[in-house]
Formats: structure tokens, C-alpha cells, sequence
């Protein structure tokens, strides 16, 4: 699709992905947004909280996977708004909780939507878009997550301040149902000029082919590695801030977006100028990985906030790493529309989405015992700031010539 109605249609998808994305980070940060209610109702430890959060990155890990490959069977126009009721349910639950092991239970159905619906998105734009155009497709879709995460935090902040945390979470997961109805009036456009378009490339052989390509392990570890630094931010910015800053809720809601905003500079500066670079002449490979090593240069500036003299320049040290993050981000996740067929994509990105649920979910198994035995954020800063380093290395000198497997 490359004019016309069909263009039209291919930016009207993007936008409704953006909405979702932007509730499905909503929905995971919220727990962070008032996990200083949480962990007081129910007393618990750095620990307990690292557990928590890991428990939804495992989860997270084991349903990009099978979620990749649930998608690469029934399509992204059934995945989509599946997923979007899925986790939309999963979050309004949280409000039972009674326990230590509630809260890890709830937040193990919330990993497994919101896992399988990015394995449809990312399986949607590579339907819709062209290739020199899905990275632009992949920046407006992620672009929900930091959107999701400013409006997300001073929202939820407020409404736990008013409310509760219980009803909070009552009030975020019926959104997602108010979702579901526009997904419905453009899903006949969408599967109509999906349809009338070329598909792409299929292979005919089993979906985990992709395994024996030396490229699905060389991404697997570098997700692994660099899906972490974000998922630090998501889950412990809040707590940092409190703990060693001294914020409060309403603090929280005034301040902690910051980051995120400098973030979707990250995202539009990533998905446009691969884009630019292409147009003018550069190869795929030399545009993805130009622009992926500049991120990944930036990501360890984040290290410097915990020794930033103020808040607000703490704030800035880690916008600046998050422009990074994303960055690096949305270019990692269009290689995987660069170099596998159509009907192979959902499977590929699942599996190594898996990899960097893992090694989200280490890190915080890591972070919550240095927390508590330590009291500082210093070696937890430091070892997230390493991550992205580590995978440009892989990328340049691993991956080989980005071109279609």
C-alpha cells in the first residue's frame, strides 16, 4: 500500500496502535506509580517488590513467544484487540488483591496480553507499511509506551491520591474496553486493503526455522541485554524518586514525566531518520546501525543521576538516557521486519521479545537485594547503564549485513 485510500488507512491503523500502546504502558506502570501505597499496605521488601515485578517479566518473556507465534496463526486483526481485552482485564483485577502472591498472580495475566499484542502490532505494520517505511510505523506505535507513561503518571498518581489504588486500577482496565469498539469500525478497512496488497515474502517450512539463523540469536541476546534499561525505568523511577528524593505522590505527578517526554524524541528521531537515510541512498544496514549506535552512546548518561546535585537535573540525566532507549529500540525492533518473511515475523520478534523479558526480569532480580542490602541506587544506575554498550557491540560485529533472511 503506497497511496491513496490504502495510505490513508495504513496511518489510521498506526494511530489507533499508538492508543493501545499508550494503554498498554498505562496499565504497567501503574502498579510503579503507587507502589509506595502498595508496599506499605502489604509491608513489603525491596525483595518482594523486585519479585513482583519480576514475576511480570517473566511472564512477559514466555508470552512474547507464544503470543509470536499465536499471531503468526490468527493475524494480527483478531490479535490486536484479544490482547487489548486481555490485559485490559488482567489490570482491573490488581483491585482483588489481598496478598503478596495476588499481586504476583495479577500481574503474571497482565504480561501475558500485553507480550502478545506487541508480536500483532509489530505483525500489522509489516503487512501495511512499506519497507522504508516501517520504521516510522514501529516509532508511532511505540511512541504509546512514553505517551502512556506521561499521561500515565500524574493521572494515576491523582486518581490513587483521590481514590485508592484499588479503584485506580478498576478505572484503567475498563479503558481498554472503551478501546475495543474503534478497533471494530476499522477492522474491515483494514483486513480489505491487507488483503488487496502483496503480503511480502512467506516460507513454507516450520515457524521455529527461524532458529537456525545466526541473526535470531544475535537479536535474542541483544534484547536480553538492552530490554532491561527500560524495564528499570518503568519499574523503579517511581521508587527512586520517593526513596532517595523525596517525592511524593503529588510530586510524582508534577515532575516524573519529564523522561518520558524527552523520550519520544528517541522514538521520532529513530523511526525518521533510518527512514531519511534510506531515501537518500543508504542501505538498510548502514542506516539501522548508524542510528543504533549513536543510542546506544547516549543510554549510559543515565548513570550521572544519582549524582546530580537536584531532582530536576537527575530528571534530565535520565531523559537524556531514555531518548536512547528509544531510539535504539524502535530501529531493533524494525530489523526484525527488515529480515524475516511475513509469516515468520510474529514468531521471530516473540522469540527474542522473550530474551528481553528475561533479562528484564534478572535485572530485577538483581536490583531489589542491592536495594535492600546496599541502600543506594548507584551499582543499580551503573549496571543499567551498561546494557546498551554491550549490544551495539553485537549488533556491529555479530549480527552480519542487515538483508532479508
Amino acid at each position: 500500500m503506497t497511496s491513496g485510500p490504502a495510505s490513508r488507512w495504513r496511518w489510521w491503523l498506526a494511530a489507533l496502535l499508538l492508543l493501545c500502546s499508550v494503554l498498554n504502558y498505562v496499565d504497567r506502570m501503574a502498579i510503579s506509580i503507587m507502589a509506595p501505597l502498595i508496599r506499605d499496605e502489604f509491608h513489603l521488601s525491596n525483595t518482594q517488590y523486585s519479585l513482583i515485578a519480576a514475576t511480570f517479566l517473566l511472564s512477559y518473556a514466555a508470552f512474547y513467544t507464544v503470543g509470536g507465534r499465536i499471531m503468526d496463526s490468527i493475524g494480527p486483526w483478531i490479535g490486536v484487540p484479544l490482547c487489548l481485552a486481555w490485559w485490559s482485564l488482567a489490570n482491573a483485577l490488581h483491585a482483588l488483591s489481598r496478598s503478596f502472591a495476588d499481586l504476583c498472580a495479577f500481574r503474571a495475566l497482565l504480561g501475558m496480553g500485553e507480550a502478545s499484542y506487541f508480536t500483532a502490532a509489530v505483525k500489522a505494520i509489516q503487512r501495511t507499511f512499506p519497507p522504508a517505511d516501517q520504521s516510522k510505523g514501529v516509532a508511532l506505535m511505540f511512541m504509546g509506551i512514553t505517551i502512556g507513561a506521561l499521561v500515565g503518571t500524574p493521572s494515576v498518581a491523582l486518581l490513587a491520591d483521590r481514590f485508592g489504588w484499588r479503584m485506580t486500577f478498576i478505572v484503567t482496565g475498563a479503558v481498554g474496553f472503551v478501546l475495543l469498539p474503534f478497533w471494530q469500525l476499522l477492522l474491515r478497512k483494514l483486513k480489505a486493503h491487507s488483503a488487496s496488497g502483496a503480503k511480502g515474502q512467506r516460507i513454507a517450512d516450520t515457524p521455529w526455522s527461524v532458529l537456525r539463523y545466526r541473526a535470531t540469536w544475535v537479536l535474542f541476546v541483544t534484547r536480553m541485554c538492552t530490554d532491561a534499561a527500560w524495564n528499570f525505568y518503568v519499574f523503579w523511577l517511581p521508587e527512586y524518586f520517593v526513596r532517595q528524593r523525596g517525592f511524593d505522590l503529588e510530586m510524582l505527578a508534577k515532575y516524573l514525566w519529564i523522561p518520558f517526554l524527552m523520550a519520544d524524541i528517541g522514538y521520532i528521531a529513530g523511526g525518521w531518520a533510518p527512514s531519511h537515510l534510506m531515501h537518500r541512498g543508504w542501505s538498510v544496514n548502514a542506516a539501522r546501525k548508524g542510528i543504533m549506535a549513536v543510542a546506544a552512546l547516549m543510554v549510559p548518561l543515565g548513570i550521572l543521576a544519582v549524582r546530580a546535585d537536584s531532582a530536576l537535573a537527575a530528571l534530565l540525566w535520565i531523559g537524556i538516557s531514555t531518548i536512547g532507549i528509544t531510539a535504539w529500540g524502535t530501529n531493533l525492533t524494525a530489523l526484525h521486519s527488515d529480515m524475516y518473511p511475513e509469516n515468520r515475523v510474529g514468531t521471530a520478534f516473540g522469540l527474542t521479545g522473550t530474551a528481553g523479558g528475561l533479562g528484564g526480569a534478572l535485572l530485577q532480580f538483581a536490583v531489589g537485594p542491592i536495594l535492600d542490602r546496599t541502600g543506594s541506587y548507584g551499582l543499580a544506575f551503573l549496571l543499567m547503564g551498561s546494557l546498551h554498550p554491550m549490544g551495539i557491540c553485537l549488533i556491529a560485529f555479530a549480527l552480519g549485513k542487515v538483508r532479508r533472511l
